[in-house]
């Protein structure tokens, strides 16, 4: 699933969201960092659960990537945490400004930044393990085109 977005400047940017498991997701990001961090700001947040399905918390395996759009050096980092309705996880920092600025380094080319979330899930009710989804490895990309290098520069 791919998504090509265009948007005005505001602190965070959401992708569509998107069902993984019984689950709507979508991805959040800020250029320009928060909590005090001077980096690129990436989460994946959690949202309602689909009709007719068990309120559970999920225990989940998750990593984010930055591609690098002119090589293989992505930025990954990843995570494993349990999540109830609107629990939002991921990097105050997954990349220093400096770093994604610098276009040679390949992470931002044309003012397009790609964002992974890949997904593992486990699903538990009551602490008990109902299913492990084992075959369900999912890649939501998420390609955030905007004019992102003026706001960054302006900060």
């Amino acid at each position: 699933m791919c998504m090509l977005c265009r948007w005005k400047f505001k602190k965070y940017f959401y992708s569509d969201e998107f069902v993984i498991g019984q689950r709507h997701w979508r991805m959040s990001m800020n250029p320009k960092g928060d909590k005090g961090k001077n980096g690129l700001s990436v989460y994946v947040d959690a949202s309602a659960f689909l009709p007719n399905t068990a309120v559970s918390s999920i225990y989940e395996k998750f990593k984010l990537r930055l591609l690098n759009q002119k090589s293989t050096n992505h930025v990954e980092k990843p995570f494993l945490c349990e999540r109830e309705s609107g629990d939002s996880y991921g990097k105050a920092e997954l990349i220093s400004l400096e770093e994604l600025k610098d276009e040679s380094k390949g992470y931002l080319v044309k003012d397009t930044i790609v964002l992974e979330a890949v997904f593992k899930l486990f699903t538990y009710v009551s602490s008990c393990l109902l299913m492990f989804q084992n075959v369900l490895l999912f890649v939501y990309v998420c390609v955030m085109c905007c004019l992102i290098m003026d706001q960054l520069v302006s900060k």
